[in-house]
């Protein structure tokens, strides 16, 4: 079974690389298809921010409030 910071260095990892490659493709003038891949990737990032505040970050609020 895979360890939960394994699952959280994934979804890190995975923005970064997108980020990464659509930086590539514009610098490159590849724009086909980047509104939307930006668009996607965007939405991505919102909803794993949410997923965060409302449970690693509260458990360690919790925890450690300071």
């Amino acid at each position: 079974m895979e360890s939960p910071a394994r699952g959280v260095r994934f979804i890190h990892i995975a923005i970064l690389r997108e980020l990464d490659d659509l930086a590539a493709t514009a610098s490159a003038g590849r724009l086909d298809g980047f509104a939307a891949r930006a668009e996607s990737l965007r939405r991505l990032v919102e909803l794993h921010t949410k997923g965060e505040e409302a449970g690693a970050f509260a458990d360690l609020a919790a925890r450690l409030p300071d």
